[in-house]
């Protein structure tokens, strides 16, 4: 193996998730001080798949595994051809991270998550595919006047995902 393809190696080892193929952690934490130091309008989507530990818990790690990897195909079906980054933060927790926001990209990309969820949904067993999502932009008055501007616009994103989580639950629509 020549310097370069080392190279390339050790970096997908370094920022790439190994279950999902998705940007890991660092990376995206990498792309958060980037954006902290942008002054361009910039959009997070916070994402947790739902009912993970149950999966876990009633069919076992391998059928929670398939969880994770087909939600990770849906992620990369609705990214594809965007210039966004989707990465697993940890666990069932995922983002999307999408620098210089424009033409409603964070909008056009829930829409792709939710229809190719419902198209996987059709033939997944035992459990259907269910997540939540929030979406935060950094020109959302939400976050004005915030002295970290990546943090205060994650945390509001967390937080409308909370509260997608919590209606979803409540009507239980998700669960058959």
């Amino acid at each position: 193996m020549n310097m370069v393809a080392r190279a390339e190696a050790m970096d997908r080892l370094a920022h790439e998730d190994f279950m999902t193929g998705l940007a890991n952690r660092t990376r995206c934490e990498e792309m958060f001080f980037d954006l902290g130091h942008s002054k361009g309008v910039f959009a997070l989507i916070s994402i947790d798949i739902n009912y993970l530990k149950l999966t876990n818990d009633r069919y076992g790690h391998q059928e929670g595994d398939r969880l994770l990897i087909d939600f990770s195909k849906v992620m990369k079906g609705a990214c594809e051809n965007e210039p966004v980054t989707a990465g697993r933060m940890g666990g069932d927790e995922f983002v999307v991270i999408i620098p210089g926001l424009e033409n409603d990209v964070d909008q056009r990309i829930v829409e792709k998550m939710d229809k190719l969820g419902e198209e996987l949904n059709a033939d997944r067993k035992p459990l259907p595919l269910s997540f939540s999502y929030g979406i935060c932009r950094s020109n959302d008055a939400a976050v004005s006047g915030s002295s970290d501007i990546v943090e205060a616009v994650y945390r509001v994103a967390d937080e409308r995902m909370y509260e997608m989580k919590k209606n979803m639950k409540a009507r239980r629509e998700d669960v058959g």
